[in-house]
């Protein structure tokens, strides 16, 4: 049956290639890329102004802003930054789960801005569930999300096409065997036919012969004509079964696709790495919000 479903793919053309053309995030986000921020929000001094440099193509080097900020808070405030970007990394490791590793990424959308910021709050970022930054990268995580059940329904239904197209080949090969039957007692009638008619020949019966030739009933002519009519229901029959495997081959080969369509689910990943990056800005600032205060 797989060799059917390799038949219809090639057939309908429908396995179509998804290329990442995104680069691969640097999630080692705590370095040179980094955009920096000061406590009140706006951009350190000397740090770049073209954004973060989330895969290191833009050559941005922070590094000087980062020793500033470690001359006045300490190491500390490096330390926390690596610390706050585990817990990030963890998070979009778990988005790309699927199945049942996924545990409540798939199931609760809803708890995911409470789930995040109390992994923050554990690893010491004084961040809010409302704050802009976290809901953005919550709103990253929905597509994810999305794909991750349009890929499970697609196997599940995949799946059950799988059993239709076998349950086709069964029916196939039971109709070929049927008719195989048939054929077969027909060319023992026929030969009879033919073998009765020889011996009444040989005794110049040419009557006899005949009827046993072209005879009303019973005779070669009528077993060619019900053949004839059983040849031509049995094409009908396999006629309708070569299309449906030909229907249920290309919606299985489209399922098929969307079921491995894990290029696409690691596009979705990437953006919320990205979108990491600017929640792991948001806890420097408070980080540094919380120093001044002490």
């Amino acid at each position: 049956m797989h060799k059917v479903i390799v038949g219809m793919v090639a057939i309908a053309g429908v396995a179509q290639g998804f290329e990442i053309q995104e680069a691969e995030v640097n999630t080692e986000r705590c370095g040179p890329g980094l955009e920096l921020r000061g406590p009140d929000g706006a951009l350190l001094s000397g740090t770049a102004t073209t954004g973060h440099d989330y895969d290191g193509s833009a050559g941005t080097d922070n590094s000087a802003v980062w020793s500033t900020l470690i001359q006045q808070y300490g190491m500390g405030i490096k330390f926390a930054c690596q610390r706050y970007n585990t817990e990030l990394n963890k998070i979009s490791d778990g988005m790309r789960l699927q199945g049942a590793d996924a545990e409540y990424w798939v199931e609760k959308p809803d708890e995911w801005a409470p789930y995040i910021t109390k992994a923050l709050h554990k690893s010491g970022c004084a961040i809010s569930e409302d704050d802009k930054n976290l809901q953005d990268m919550v709103k990253t995580m929905v597509y994810i999300h999305q794909q991750k059940k349009r890929m499970s329904k697609a196997q599940s239904e995949r799946d059950n096409y799988m059993e239709k197209l076998e349950a086709l080949q069964n029916e196939w090969r039971v109709t070929r065997d049927a008719l195989k039957d048939v054929m077969n007692a027909h060319a023992d009638v026929l030969k009879t036919r033919l073998d009765r008619a020889a011996e009444y020949e040989s005794e110049k019966k040419y009557s006899q012969a005949s009827r046993q030739l072209l005879g009303g009933s019973n005779s070669a002519k009528t077993i060619i004509g019900g053949l004839k009519g059983d040849l031509s229901a049995a094409a009908a029959e396999f006629e309708t079964l070569a299309h449906q495997v030909k229907r249920d081959g290309l919606r299985w080969s489209v399922l098929n696709q969307i079921a491995n369509e894990g290029e696409r689910l690691e596009v979705f990943a990437r953006s919320i790495e990205r979108a990491a990056y600017d929640v792991l800005s948001t806890c420097i600032v408070n980080y540094q919000k919380e120093a001044e205060a002490r």
